[in-house]
Order: structure tokens, then C-alpha cells, then sequence
């Protein structure tokens, strides 16, 4: 379970940010996290209120907004999307060209955090 090891980064990246800026509690972190992380939201969400507990993040909520495969040709200029990674072909959907280029869904992360 990777979501673990994610969920004690986010939380060092967080409590540094949360004393530079001198945030007492944090209320909500928003995090955008592509497909091809292949996270698995509960198990992060899990992961995270475990290690939270005792810290300025403990009752936090996790909003994770999920980043589609988006990838384009550079032959034919199709661009197109993949929701999961369990649908994905290797090749373009217009011309079949096998050198896609990916767009989006590799990334991972913090858009915002809310808290007093």
C-alpha cells in the first residue's frame, strides 16, 4: 500500500507549510492526483487520518480531484482521453500511430490548503 508512504510525505509537506505560514489547524487540503499514480483515495484517506491524529491536520478533510490520461498524437493531432487506466490502448485512436505523447494524468499534487 504506496497510499501510506504518500499520505507521511503529504503530512511533512503540510505541518512545513502550515508553520511558515502559521496555520494553528488545517480544515481541508485539496490535492489533484493524475491516473497513472494509481492512488487509491480510501486507502490515502485512511492512511492520512491514521498519521494525523495529534497534529495540526488531525480531522482534516481530503478532497482529491481525479486528473483523466489525456494524451495527443503528433502525427495526425488527435487528442484524446482515458478516464481509467484500465481502458487505455497504446496507440492513437484516430490513425493508430503507437508514439503518443501523454498530456496529463501523471501528476500528483497539492492545488490548496484551507485552515485558521
Amino acid at each position: 500500500m504506496h497510499e501510506y508512504s504518500i499520505a507521511e510525505n503529504l503530512l511533512k509537506i503540510i505541518e512545513k507549510q502550515c508553520e511558515t505560514h502559521k496555520i494553528k489547524k488545517v480544515k481541508k487540503i485539496n490535492l489533484k492526483i493524475g491516473v497513472l499514480k494509481a492512488v487509491i483515495p480510501d486507502s490515502l484517506e485512511f492512511a492520512f487520518e491514521l498519521l494525523s491524529k495529534g497534529t495540526v491536520l488531525e480531522g482534516a478533510k481530503l478532497a482529491i480531484k481525479s486528473i483523466p490520461l489525456e494524451v495527443y498524437c503528433p502525427k495526425c493531432g488527435n487528442k484524446f482521453n482515458y478516464e481509467n487506466t484500465f481502458e487505455i490502448e497504446l496507440c492513437c485512436s484516430k490513425c493508430k500511430n503507437t508514439d503518443i505523447k501523454i498530456k496529463s494524468g501523471n501528476e500528483f499534487f497539492i492545488d490548496s490548503i484551507e485552515g485558521e
